[in-house]
């Protein structure tokens, strides 16, 4: 999610165990309230997806371009993978 809001990867050197980048203060807000063990505490328990895009770590601008179906997403999977269930 990181890569997709700041246009980097989340770490840096070779691998996934490299140094991990400081995120924003709003992306570590918003993936806290995403993962409150509590369901009826979480973001988008009384919202749904509203109340989760509502929060500051998505810009209007990335909101309207998703719901204007003009988001192009970097990377595509491929329509048959090992986990395609169709």
């Amino acid at each position: 999610m990181e890569k997709d809001i700041s246009e980097e990867a989340p770490f840096f050197g070779n691998n996934a165990n490299g140094g991990y980048k400081h995120y924003s203060q709003e992306l570590r807000d918003l993936v806290r309230a995403l993962i409150v063990r509590d369901p009826e505490a979480r973001l988008g328990s009384k919202g749904d997806a509203k109340e989760i895009l509502a929060h500051p770590a998505f810009d209007a601008a990335f909101i309207e371009s998703v719901n204007k179906k003009e988001y192009k997403p970097r990377v595509l999977p491929d329509d048959k993978t090992v986990l395609d269930l169709t």
